[in-house]
């Protein structure tokens, strides 16, 4: 949280030592974003961070009252869903009981952004690149956005369309 304390972590990690940390961001890519204004050198960055994980928990749909919605595929493309799936996307929301005290809402699940040190994010970060083009690197390299992964928990109906708007934010087109 400060770049004393970073100091220490990196050099920790430096000398082989696994070391896990937290820091507020609202995504994996903004992390590095965070450390560099935090004072710590981008090449520190690239050689020791291995993976940077961001997580949201969204209400789990309310197995009793669990239905189906339908979503007009515009709003879901505009969420990220591909043109060719969007039509065919199976969306579920909880209308509420009297096991979800009505929220429609029982229970959490996770949402991940698992965000691996790729070539094209290392190359990205060491060339000083903006946080968009930082975030853009990290999808190149493989990584899954919050908001993605949230779609993905959507279609399985776990979770509802507004849980997706409400823990994610959107993605920068990559």
């Amino acid at each position: 949280r400060d770049l004393e304390t970073a100091e220490v972590a990196f050099k920790a990690a430096s000398t082989g030592h696994l070391v896990l940390s937290t820091l507020h961001t609202n995504d994996a890519p903004s992390t590095v974003s965070r450390l560099i204004d935090m004072g710590v050198a981008p090449y520190l960055i690239t050689s020791t961070v291995t993976l940077i994980v961001a997580q949201r928990l969204a209400g789990r749909i309310c197995e009793k009252c669990k239905v189906s919605e339908r979503i007009e595929p515009s709003v879901l493309i505009a969420l990220g869903v591909t043109p060719e799936e969007a039509p065919s996307f199976d969306c579920m929301r909880g209308e509420g009981c009297s096991a979800c005290n009505n929220s429609g809402i029982k229970g959490r699940v996770a949402i991940y952004e698992l965000m691996a040190m790729s070539t094209p994010l290392r190359e990205e970060i060491l060339g000083g690149g903006s946080p968009v083009e930082i975030k853009k690197a990290a999808i190149r390299g493989g990584t899954v956005s919050l908001r993605q992964s949230a779609l993905k928990k959507l279609k399985a109906g776990m979770i509802s369309l507004e849980q997706v708007i409400n823990v994610t934010i959107a993605d920068d087109k990559a």
